[in-house]
């Protein structure tokens, strides 16, 4: 559903690093000529112009990645935004991270990695740029679960737990969470769900929505969201689950 191909990039400094390699020079030679400290630098480079490094004919070779469809919705919405900014700057070819934060309008690199943190995108060795995140956030502030061990002194067939055991391995995070009622107070799971956010009508009894309203007030949550997380463990519970996974997934 409206898939495109990424190609190859062209540019002077593409045409000189393929030219070089062309009339035998090395890729570290190349690398120091363009100022690079190694070829790892020359590498990065060349990877934003879908360039990937052949080891076999030692020479670079071009890439036409497919986009997905959710691929072209994340640019679409980084568009004009700081996000934005800091990804096209990234693909430019800049390599000094604290030159790139200077231009996107930060003090330093780390305030940038935070912002981008912040805003859901993790850093992609491999593209050597942030991508979107998605999937169910971690609560950093949740406290751990003391784990126990059980001292046997006598002997025990253990062979005779062994579906019990299946069975609590298979629900643990449900078992915990019953047996720890007071660390799952005032906890609302955040979600990062992939695509554009939609208008949607449906009826509801005023009731509830005076309910909804409330909540969303008294606990500083969007409707939207709340709404979200209903919706996304309401189909986990009630055998939709692996339709949640393949979508938080996307």
């Amino acid at each position: 559903m409206g898939e495109a191909l990424k190609k190859a990039g062209y540019d002077d400094k593409v045409e000189l690093i393929l030219k070089g390699l062309t009339e035998g020079k090395s890729r570290e030679g190349l690398a120091k000529e363009f100022g690079y400290k190694n070829y790892k630098g020359l590498d990065m480079y060349m990877r934003r112009k879908n360039w990937r490094w052949n080891s076999r004919t030692e020479n670079y070779e071009e890439e036409a990645p497919k986009a997905t469809f959710q691929d072209n919705l994340n640019q679409v919405k980084t568009i004009g935004t700081k996000v934005g900014r800091v990804i096209d700057l990234f693909n430019s070819g800049i390599e000094d991270p604290m030159e790139i934060a200077k231009k996107a309008g930060f003090r330093n690199h780390i305030e940038m990695a935070d912002y981008m943190t912040n805003k859901n995108y993790v850093w992609n060795d491999e593209l050597g740029n942030y991508v979107m995140k998605t999937g169910k956030l971690e609560d950093k502030h949740a406290k751990p679960v003391i784990e126990q061990t059980l001292d046997i002194t006598e002997e025990v067939d253990i062979k005779q737990f062994i579906p019990i055991l299946k069975v609590l391995q298979n629900n643990k995070d449900k078992i915990v969470e019953n047996l720890t009622p007071e660390l799952q107070i005032n906890k609302i799971p955040t979600y990062l769900v992939p695509g554009i956010a939609t208008i949607l009508s449906a009826q509801m009894m005023s009731s509830l929505k005076s309910l909804l309203k409330e909540f969303s007030n008294e606990k500083n949550i969007t409707q939207r969201q709340i709404l979200e997380v209903a919706l996304i463990e309401f189909f986990n519970k009630y055998g939709y689950s692996y339709r949640v996974k393949e979508m938080l997934n996307a």
